[in-house]
């Protein structure tokens, strides 16, 4: 970051006079120089440049990588670079030192991060493989089954457009009525596409909701299941709770008969269109693994299938010969870029170390005794303790993992805010570890009210909205539907 002071001169153009309607007038107008002194802030390439890479994941990072080697020469994939150490003691980088092409030239040594070639190519495989290949969606597939099912172009134009009201998970998302209204349709016409559109594959799709979407499923059952139909439509309440005893005594019938209807309804698929779910998944490659060796904890960066960077020994050779010439001055440009992009590495590489030396003394129990024991954390407190700003913490957080014994987690993960309990020392993720062993350790399903109170025993006191929006967070349904 640069201070620039700029000076600004103003000129007009000379006096003049104008005679108008017998009056003469005269015109301000004068040459005039002023200097005015003002600071600026600035950042240099450079700087951008390493801004920009703290951002990345090792993935993203292995993409710029990749990039930067097809369009400079001078950047060369070296399989015999050397490690740059980290120095663990090191809370303060410099900023970026103004390198001269002829006295790096004259060093053989090259900065860069190692490589083992022999696990390099089946790491790259892997990661390259990380992004599935897409698959038809749900609407494409509804589609190629409304074509064939209707011959009248107006109908599939109609009925393409009520697929559109399903969605990804194969619930209809909007009433008929409303459907009808939007489309500005009959709204018997919008009622047969919708009947049609449930006899489609997958069985349940256009249910309204779960009641309706087994209903569909049961329909398509074979052979067909009359018991499990009825406790579907008037007792899937009762079944949520697994009162077996209940609907039997309404329906007359025996505990076991509805037990194997219930084993049944088990089976069937509540989310219709899951089959279909069209997101790209990417593998989770950690950037930190943080574990103890001897008694003490250490910090290790997961960054050797990226590869090590060196400078072209043609080019530099170009760059002796004639640096004054175009050939010269072109490879002097990509050298400065070359030299920046190695730097902007090693300076992510220090602060993402720095940053996992940081969460091993600030979030120690963690590490030690698991997420039941994360500890309320600030982006900056890990600026104060690695001599960094909380912009600097907030992009190095971002998209990357770390990996512990208790299992692979994000860096945002480990920064969380305090919750009032009575020791003064919980945080978000700690209540909301502790709230999901009480609903698996419990022997019933309790309600999130019961679940407030438990928590308020052990000295946690958040309100019953609150143990409801964490538990959603975890995924983990209502007392009823558990």
């Amino acid at each position: 970051m640069h201070s620039i002071f700029a000076i600004s001169v103003d000129f007009y153009p000379p006096v003049r006079y104008y005679t108008h309607a017998g009056a003469k007038t005269q015109v301000k107008n004068a040459l005039h120089l002023n200097l005015k002194l003002k600071q600026q802030l600035r950042l240099s390439p450079q700087m951008i440049q390493s801004i920009g890479l703290l951002t990345l994941s090792n993935l993203d990072l292995l993409a710029h990588i990749e990039k930067e080697l097809a369009e400079n020469p001078l950047l060369e994939s070296d399989e015999k670079g050397n490690t740059v150490e980290i120095d663990q003691n090191i809370m303060n980088d410099p900023d970026m030192p103004s390198y001269e092409w002829v006295d790096y030239l004259e060093d053989s040594s090259d900065l860069g991060m190692p490589r083992d070639n022999d696990k390099e190519d089946s790491k790259r495989r892997f990661i390259e493989g990380g992004i599935a290949e897409e698959k038809e969606t749900l609407y494409d597939h509804l589609l190629g089954q409304l074509r064939m099912s209707l011959g009248d172009e107006k109908k599939i134009e109609l009925g393409a457009k009520v697929l559109g009201f399903i969605d990804r998970e194969g619930y209809l998302s909007m009433s008929s009525d409303l459907i009808a209204l939007d489309l500005n349709e009959p709204r018997e016409d919008v009622d047969s596409i919708l009947d049609l559109i449930k006899t489609f594959d997958p069985p349940g799709v256009g249910g309204r909701d779960l009641r309706e979407v087994l209903l569909l499923e049961l329909a398509a059952y074979s052979p067909r299941q009359p018991l499990a139909e009825r406790i579907v439509a008037d007792h899937l309440d009762a079944l949520s709770q697994k009162d077996h005893a209940l609907i039997a005594a309404t329906l007359n019938v025996g505990v076991d008969d509805v037990a194997r209807s219930a084993a049944v309804i088990q089976t069937l698929e509540p989310f219709p269109g899951r089959a279909f779910d069209t997101t790209k998944v990417r593998y989770i490659v950690p950037d930190i693994r943080i574990d103890k060796k001897d008694g003490e904890w250490h910090v290790e960066l997961i960054d050797d299938f990226l590869p090590a960077l060196s400078i072209s020994e043609k080019y530099s050779a170009m760059l002796k010969k004639s640096p004054g010439e175009d050939g010269g001055k072109f490879a002097s440009e990509k050298l400065s870029s070359a030299l920046a992009l190695i730097y902007a590495i090693e300076q992510r590489r220090r602060t993402l170390y720095k940053t996992g030396k940081a969460l091993i003394e600030l979030q120690r129990d963690f590490f030690e005794h698991g997420p039941e024991h994360m500890k309320p954390l600030l982006l900056r407190d890990v600026a104060g303790a690695i001599g960094m700003s909380e912009s600097t913490v907030s992009r190095v957080s971002n998209s990357k993992y770390v990996e512990t014994s208790w299992g692979i987690f994000p860096v945002k993960f480990f920064f969380s805010v305090s919750v009032r309990s009575s020791s003064g020392t919980d945080s978000k993720q700690s209540v909301k570890e502790k709230l999901r062993r009480i609903i698996a350790e419990a022997p019933d399903s309790l309600s999130d009210e019961k679940l407030k109170a438990v928590l308020s025993e052990r000295g946690i006191h958040i309100a019953r909205r609150t143990v409801a929006k964490y538990r959603k967070e975890l995924k983990i349904l209502s007392s009823r539907d558990r």
